[in-house]
């Protein structure tokens, strides 16, 4: 009923050690929440299997040639009223700065997360091509591309019209314009 592994691996240097990964998973019984109320007692559980964290380049900033990388085999939240379980399975997303300049683009580049609910199926997260964000926080190219389980495709590029949103298609067809314009925040890959 716990942390099975947290380990953060790095080299050492003059100025202290310079962080490379952090690996983490929890046990078969994962991470557990006991819930008590007048209802009943219910046990709510996270599990992890095999989360790893590379920061790219070091602490000197990922760049294509070494990217920050983020895999997971399994995420999942059991709700212990319900007996639900959510999860995020296949994890791979890479990310690096475009250059080595003062004002780099970040790319992110997800290979694919997958999301299950037990109300809605599941769902597969990619990027056809990697999503550019430039230095002001605008995203400029790329496309994320939704696939349901029934083969469904939901695409999202970055909107011509409205800055830091979406044009939206759904099966090729336009269903309009998702403004994320209040979303945005600073991206750092230290």
């Amino acid at each position: 009923m716990g942390l099975r592994m947290l380990k953060n691996v790095g080299v050492p240097s003059d100025s202290g050690p310079i962080p490379q990964s952090v690996e983490l998973s929890t046990g078969s019984e994962g991470l557990q929440a006991v819930e008590k109320s007048a209802e009943g007692t219910y046990t709510h559980v996270a599990k992890l299997d095999d989360f790893v964290y590379t920061y790219g380049n070091g602490d000197e900033g990922a760049l294509i040639d070494n990217p920050s990388t983020m895999t997971a085999d399994l995420l999942s939240v059991t709700d212990g009223r319900s007996s639900e379980t959510f999860t995020v399975s296949n994890v791979g997303i890479t990310t690096y700065y475009s250059d080595a300049s003062d004002t780099p683009d970040v790319v992110l580049d997800i290979d694919n997360v997958t999301y299950t609910d037990p109300d809605t199926g599941t769902v597969s997260v990619s990027t056809g091509t990697p999503i550019v964000v430039n230095d002001a926080g605008v995203m400029v190219s790329g496309t994320i591309e939704v696939q349901g389980s029934n083969d469904a495709v939901l695409m999202m590029t970055p909107s011509t019209s409205v800055e830091n949103s979406f044009d939206v298609t759904f099966d090729g067809e336009s269903l309009g314009v998702m403004d994320c314009s209040g979303l945005t925040a600073d991206i750092a890959l230290e």
